[in-house]
């Protein structure tokens, strides 16, 4: 298994994955086989992707929202997971885990979970509005505010939903992908200096 987070200007192309899998990302929760791309006319639209094939890279592009790598060393699967706050309310993430388990078999306190750079808790205020469609639960690991912002920390928010469903081993990234803008695209960032938007990748291939 071979995984990367990208940084700024770095593109599958340029680090060697020209022939990654994608999907049209749309903060939903649906999740496709990498057969199902294959079979498909367009770009899908689904935020995660699972395959147990070698050589077939997986590719997420982000600009705030986490991305998250899952690899089974037993059944040799992977995924990729685009996961933004509607991806947490929704639990994308369970709903991949659980998928691995219904497709390849796999033991879930044997995945390996990598969360990589996204934006912190810190940065990501979000309006008193969207914070109603998050459980008490996901309050209680994620919220916290700061002076009048009202702010969630994702990352939180999926380790505990991992957690909850009993995946063990969580690797995540400390990145803030706002506070490091010199280093990674951020969306805030671009938005609130009107500045110069992309997105980062992140690749994980068997």
């Amino acid at each position: 298994m071979y995984l990367v987070f990208g940084k700024k200007h770095e593109t599958a192309d340029s680090l060697g994955f020209s022939n990654a899998k994608r999907v049209n990302q749309v903060h939903g929760d649906v999740i496709v086989t990498v057969e199902e791309i294959d079979n498909a006319e367009g770009l899908l639209n689904a935020d995660a992707i699972i395959t147990n094939l070698s050589k077939t890279p997986l590719l997420l592009n982000t600009a705030d929202c986490i991305p998250i790598l899952l690899y089974d060393s037993g059944k040799q699967v992977i995924a990729a997971i685009h996961c933004g706050w509607r991806g947490v309310i929704n639990g994308i993430s369970i709903k991949t885990v659980c998928k691995l388990k219904d497709v390849y078999g796999v033991n879930i306190e044997k995945i390996n979970a990598f969360l990589g750079p996204s934006i912190c808790g810190d940065c990501y205020d979000m309006t008193a509005e969207s914070l109603l469609q998050f459980s008490r639960e996901l309050l209680a690991c994620g919220y916290k505010a700061i002076g009048p912002k009202h702010c969630m920390d994702l990352k939180a928010c999926v380790k505990y939903q991992l957690k909850s469903i009993g995946v063990k081993s969580i690797w995540q990234s400390r990145d803030c992908t706002k506070c490091l803008s010199d280093t990674y695209w951020s969306h805030r960032y671009a938005v609130q200096t009107k500045s110069k938007a992309g997105s980062n990748c992140s690749i994980i291939t068997l």
